[in-house]
């Protein structure tokens, strides 16, 4: 493996403090990707990293926060990817759309005390040679802050309903013979 450079240039626009929006562009050479390897002597497949000659990423976000309530706060981000992969060692040549939705609901339930729940979505993606299915996230978490709000403890639970399961289908084997 050699390092990975990456080139990336960003602009944003903020709006009311409250909402904003970006668009992005990243070129990366010899990018690190877990590649599926096959070994036909004896029919096994090895996940390894490999550098992929040329990696390039196309990003429009968007992150709006909203106040519905007094009480309860609404943020919505959004991410739109254009991923395109080349490589000839290994050979690899690989174009995806795909997005990324995530939710977040906070609901103040005194002034010290908050229950946030939030969603994460993100569409079938490109990695290296595969690809992945869609994945679906639910977490939560309740917090008490203390002396007025410089500390807080807070308790979270992380894919509370066991839906985070990566799935993949593999596109292009290397063979190792």
């Amino acid at each position: 493996l050699v390092p990975n450079i990456s080139n990336n240039i960003e602009v944003q626009y903020i709006l009311k403090q409250n909402y904003l929006f970006s668009i992005s562009y990243s070129l990366s050479k010899n990018a690190i990707y877990q590649t599926a390897t096959q070994d036909n002597t004896n029919n096994s497949i090895t996940l390894s990293p490999y550098n992929i000659d040329k990696s390039q990423t196309i990003t429009v976000n968007s992150n709006l926060t909203f106040k519905l309530y007094d009480w309860w706060d609404f943020n919505f981000n959004g991410i739109l990817f254009y991923d395109k992969i080349h490589s000839n060692t290994p050979k690899i040549f690989q174009e995806n759309i795909s997005a990324q939705v995530v939710t977040t609901n906070t609901f103040s339930l005194s002034n010290q005390i908050k229950f946030e729940v939030s969603t994460d979505y993100v569409s079938p993606s490109i990695q290296g040679s595969y690809k992945t299915f869609d994945l679906l996230l639910y977490n939560a978490g309740i917090s008490k802050s203390f002396l007025d709000n410089k500390f807080k403890i807070a308790l979270i639970g992380n894919d509370i309903f066991k839906t985070y399961k990566i799935v993949a289908h593999i596109y292009k084997y290397v063979t190792s013979d």
